[in-house]
């Protein structure tokens, strides 16, 4: 099961200040010690940030969550276990809840969604199919194979080398609580893109659902109506009509986004330096990081449509096109969201990251510039793009410095293993799979190249000239020999 994201919205009109002190004196970032110790015991959660943030008229207390196995039941028991820390955080706000914190809570969770009605975002994970336990006991399997390695007690093939690692772990005296598991094969995260005409297959149907079912209002009301008044030559005149009615219309409304565009104004202002200062102090404490950026949308019900497109596209292509866990080659996120906080403007985005803020955004400049432009394009002061997906995050400067003006520090933040970056995970999966399942010295030597062994080098036999490995079309007859030469070989 993937994990799953929750996120709870609680308007509030107190000030922010005696939020934001509460969340740093109970929970903080990372979060203190007690705390978790009660979250890791939990045993389900990968990541739990709180969140006071400025908004108009209402400021918001965010709480983000990605977990695994039921939601309600996890409502229960956070209610339950945090309850005095959650009240004393409510109590900031100046919000009561009801005795029933649980309950509470189910009432102010939003469901994400793209649909016309409800409220609009979208979440993301890059580990799809880990589960918390996964994730920490595969750690610790790559952790003891890799000092077994390093004993240096087994030399030879790389076959031999496994063979032995598989042995020494059966005879482990603490076989029957720690490795048993690793000798069942377990599923891994593909690395390979999918067909993109199949992505396009799969996405009509969604798109027609969700976002384009009010443009066959009007054609199917003209078919029946033709149909009850003067039979299917009427009916199919009228839904010709409806069609074009319908196309000069799309067509009128694209002109105006593009007139829009034109003239949307940047923001070349830099973040404030003190609240710089207090954003930059909480980051890169572990291998993980948390980024929370809040913008305002630009207004019309134009831009909102286009927002919800630009998700679409985003969801359909993750889901269907790319590698999964990944966006575009993208690998290192390994939990967001895009939410537009409840009868507001406000767009909220919260990732939880592998890496520095710096690399992080450099990798969606370079890699993922549609995706990232085509949602943040509807913010004002991004800078200006074309055609919705286009221009936009690729002036790298300025994106980085508007980036940083919509950034909000993060007072409350949870990781499960804030140490590990996805592209580990997905490595010490590949080790367990190895030793469940590989059985040729190929398959062996791949596995052992996990822990820093050189392999042999494939070759690229479709790039050497068809001369060398066969011989011409008139020719009964023909040898090849290939000489395979060791590196630093004169």
């Amino acid at each position: 099961m993937d994990p799953q994201l929750i996120t709870f919205v609680v308007p509030f009109s107190a000030k922010l200040v005696p939020v934001r002190d509460e969340l740093e004196r109970t929970w903080g970032n990372p979060v203190k010690h007690p705390i978790k110790q009660r979250l890791a015991g939990l045993e389900v959660i990968h990541f739990l940030g709180i969140h006071a943030l400025p908004g108009e008229p209402l400021n918001h207390l965010v709480i983000e969550l990605a977990l695994d196995g039921s939601i309600s039941r996890t409502i229960d028991v956070l209610a339950r276990t945090f309850e005095s820390e959650l009240r004393a955080v409510l109590a900031a706000a100046c919000v009561e809840p009801t005795k029933d914190l649980a309950k509470f809570l189910r009432r102010h969770e939003e469901s994400l969604g793209l649909s016309w009605f409800g409220t609009h975002g979208l979440g993301f994970t890059g580990t799809p199919g880990f589960s918390v336990q996964r994730i920490l006991v595969e750690a610790k399997l790559a952790a003891a194979v890799t000092q077994l390695l390093a004993s240096g007690r087994i030399t030879g093939t790389a076959s031999a080398k496994l063979e032995w690692v598989r042995a020494a772990l059966w005879a482990d005296p603490r076989t029957e609580s720690n490795w048993r598991w690793a000798f069942e094969p377990a599923a891994t995260l593909s690395d390979e893109r999918r067909s993109i005409l199949g992505t396009i297959r799969r996405s009509i149907g969604p798109a027609l659902r969700e976002l384009l079912w009010p443009l066959t209002i009007l054609p199917v009301v003209g078919f029946g109506v033709g149909l009850l008044l003067g039979g299917p030559w009427v009916a199919f005149g009228l839904l010709g009509a409806a069609v074009l009615s319908q196309a000069g219309y799309c067509a009128a409304k694209y002109r105006q986004f593009r007139a829009l565009e034109t003239t949307d104004v940047e923001d070349h202002e830099p973040a404030d330096p003190n609240e710089l200062e207090t954003v930059v102090k909480l980051e890169d404490q572990h291998a993980q990081n948390h980024l929370i950026t809040f913008s305002t949308l630009k207004p019309g019900w134009l831009r909102r449509f286009s927002l919800r497109a630009a998700l679409f596209g985003i969801r359909q292509t993750a889901t269907h096109l790319y590698a999964p866990g990944k966006l575009e080659d993208i690998a290192t996120i390994h939990a967001a969201r895009w939410i537009v906080l409840p009868k507001t403007s406000q767009l909220l985005f919260m990732s939880n990251y592998g890496g520095s803020w710096e690399s992080y955004l450099e990798d969606f400049i370079i890699k993922a510039h549609t995706g990232l432009t085509g949602v943040w394009s509807n913010a004002r002061g991004f800078p200006r793009t074309s055609n919705l997906f286009f221009e936009g995050a690729t002036q790298g400067s300025q994106f980085k410095t508007w980036a940083r003006r919509q950034q909000q520090p993060t007072h409350c933040w949870y990781s499960a293993y804030p140490d590990l970056m996805t592209s580990r995970i997905r490595i010490n999966a590949k080790i367990r799979h190895g030793i469940a399942s590989a059985t040729t010295e190929t398959e062996a030597s791949e596995w052992l190249a996990f822990f820093g062994a050189p392999t042999a080098p494939d070759l690229e036999t479709q790039k050497i000239p068809a001369l060398v490995f066969g011989a011409f079309p008139k020719l009964r007859f023909g040898k090849a020999i290939v000489y395979r030469f060791e590196d630093g070989a004169q």
